[in-house]
């Protein structure tokens, strides 16, 4: 175990790949969001099999808080993998796996410029990737009598996310927002008459 947690990390949203050319090497870097170790595995062996003709296929994964590993694939050591996995921990990037396929152009790049090419490659394709911050909402829902859906929607429309509205004998509000200071406010707005109902929290992807 690497207890290894990152602070509002974010994921890539879909998958992407970009190319560098490097002292006529190519590097052609592909990513993709993978949620277990299983996922990070099948996606290095699509890899492989489409560039089976390549140089080098240098790989690195995160997966939750725990799982990360990396691979040289015959670079020496320490110049492709390790680069690549620092990489991504930089950037804030969990749930993904990277791999970056490497075809030699005849110039040598020594170990520094192969860390470099490596990382480079890597954080050039996440910077240009879809991605995806994670964020921790709370979800509630509220009723109340018509004569105060204009405070509390207004209430709302400033301080939450409306994702439902129902009107029936009462309105009914599901919203979501990130703390619990709501409630309060709420409570204040209604002079304790009406109270959020919390339902559930849960770890949500947003659009960045």
């Amino acid at each position: 175990m690497y207890n290894y947690v990152m602070s509002n990390p974010i994921r890539i949203k879909e998958d992407f790949n970009h190319t560098i050319i490097i002292e006529k090497s190519k590097f052609i870097c592909y990513i993709r969001k993978t949620l277990d170790e299983d996922s990070a595995k099948t996606f290095i062996n699509e890899i492989r099999k489409k560039h089976y003709n390549a140089t080098h296929v240098c790989t690195a994964y995160v997966i939750g808080n725990d799982i990360q590993k990396s691979n040289d694939d015959n670079e020496p050591s320490g110049t492709a993998g390790i680069p690549m996995l620092t990489t991504i921990k930089n950037m804030n990037v969990v749930d993904v796996c990277v791999c970056v396929v490497r075809y030699f152009g005849g110039i040598k790049l020594g170990a520094g410029g192969l860390v470099r090419a490596y990382s480079n490659s890597v954080s050039e394709t996440i910077n240009l990737a879809p991605k995806v911050k994670m964020e921790n909402y709370r979800f509630y829902e509220i009723s109340f009598p018509y004569n105060l859906i204009n405070k509390i929607e207004y209430l709302l429309s400033n301080n939450t996310v409306i994702l439902d509205r129902n009107y029936d004998l009462d309105v009914t509000f599901k919203f979501r927002c990130l703390d619990d200071s709501i409630e309060k406010d709420i409570q204040m707005l209604t002079n304790g008459q009406y109270l959020a109902k919390f339902i559930e929290e849960k770890e949500i992807e947003i659009n960045i």
